[in-house]
């Protein structure tokens, strides 16, 4: 038994007897043993092909598989990134936005930087500052509550001009006489660029017998520094130093 039979083809026949129009031969088909080398021969090539089209088949769908990985990864990475990037921002919009309350009814307010706000914030505070400083009742206590909140919004030339003051008994003095300071802002200029402010403002002095104003200019730098409930401007006065300090009126009050 030889198996089942490998075939070949041969052409036969002469090239002057061809079939049809002469230009074809007639080619019949030779059967060979299953162990015969032409038969073996074949079976190689056929085998080869059929590996050789295995191998690109799977190196085809290896690159297909690498493909749609690749898209599947970059595209969760390009989902993950604008979702954190869209909740970072809803959650940013979000603390910008404030309620508060007008009696009863929320109302929506936008939050800003202190940048934007510098100069109003910076005007404020050395008008407070002032304010503490610079309005002196005839009591003792409330003298010594204004000079504390006053001290933390300056640095030490605040207290040491508070400290030469008391020294020279200015404060015992008002006590003494009854006398009433207070203070009145005109105008306040700022260079938010060199952080730098000039005060200008009227001393109301008024004592028993006359009312004394007088003309006082001031001037100095701010320093950013963190808020607190004692400081809620988050600045500090440095280098503060008085330019101008001169009476400009001064009224005699009617005895009755």
């Amino acid at each position: 038994m030889y198996g089942s039979p490998c075939l070949n083809f041969s052409p036969i026949g002469n090239r002057n007897e061809a079939l049809g129009n002469g230009n074809h031969l007639t080619a019949i088909p030779l059967k060979f043993p299953e162990g015969h080398p032409q038969c073996i021969k074949s079976k190689k090539k056929q085998s080869h092909k059929f590996e050789t089209m295995v191998i690109k088949n799977l190196e085809n769908k290896i690159k297909l598989v690498g493909i749609v990985c690749t898209a599947f990864l970059v595209g969760c990475i390009l989902i993950s990134v604008s979702s954190i990037w869209t909740a970072r921002t809803m959650v940013a919009d979000a603390h910008k936005k404030v309620y508060v309350l007008d009696g009863n009814v929320p109302i929506l307010v936008s939050q800003t930087t202190m940048d934007e706000t510098l100069d109003v914030e910076a005007k404020s505070h050395v008008e407070m500052f002032h304010h503490y400083f610079f309005t002196l009742p005839p009591d003792d206590k409330y003298i010594r509550y204004t000079m504390e909140k006053a001290m933390y919004l300056v640095d030490e030339t605040g207290l040491a001009q508070y400290n030469t003051l008391k020294e020279k008994g200015f404060y015992s003095n008002i006590m003494g006489t009854s006398a009433v300071f207070s203070i009145f802002c005109d105008s306040i200029k700022f260079d938010r660029e060199k952080m730098e402010f000039t005060y200008y403002g009227r001393q109301r002095i008024e004592r028993r017998s006359n009312i004394l104003m007088r003309e006082l200019v001031t001037a100095g730098q701010l320093k950013r520094v963190p808020r607190t409930e004692n400081n809620p401007h988050g600045l500090l006065i440095v280098n503060w130093r008085t330019l101008l300090n001169k009476d400009i009126e001064q009224k005699t009050k009617n005895n009755y």
